[in-house]
């Protein structure tokens, strides 16, 4: 009697361990995004942003490191804090007078727009073209590449 009650015991106590510990080998799933139009939210918030000249609307959504593109410029993968230094110093050149996204794909895995305007830079208007793309992280779309031709 004695090593049955043993034996329950040692059950007892190694299910307990596996109910403990279990949880923290299971895998989760990628979190989903909950709001559908919420990659289109934040492409229209970088079209405010690029129209008003003001790069702390785009920089909230901007990823730790992201590929960047400007004219005149370096392309690369630059810091967050290096990317919005680059932007401002971009912006601060230029006055632009109108911008529109043409195409927004808002509704893929990887979220994208594209789109035109004009600028105004040392006294001549001048067009531009941006391309910019989203990733799902950690449950939010994040801007990953920002590219300025």
């Amino acid at each position: 009697m004695k090593i049955r009650n043993y034996r329950i015991l040692n059950y007892f106590a190694i299910g307990l361990v596996y109910l403990l510990v279990a949880p923290l080998f299971v895998q989760t799933q990628p979190q989903t995004i909950s709001k559908e139009n919420y990659a289109r939210d934040i492409l229209n918030d970088i079209e405010v942003g690029i129209q008003r000249n003001d790069v702390d609307i785009i920089a909230g959504h901007f990823l730790k490191q992201l590929s960047l593109s400007l004219p005149g410029t370096e392309s690369g993968i630059y810091s967050t804090n290096q990317a919005i230094s680059i932007l401002q110093n971009h912006f601060n050149t230029l006055h632009v007078i109108s911008f529109k996204f043409t195409t927004m794909q808002d509704r893929t895995e990887m979220p994208y727009a594209t789109g035109g305007g004009v600028y105004v830079a040392r006294g001549k208007k001048e067009s531009f073209q941006v391309y910019v793309a989203l990733r799902a992280v950690h449950g939010t779309w994040i801007v990953t590449q920002f590219n300025v031709y």
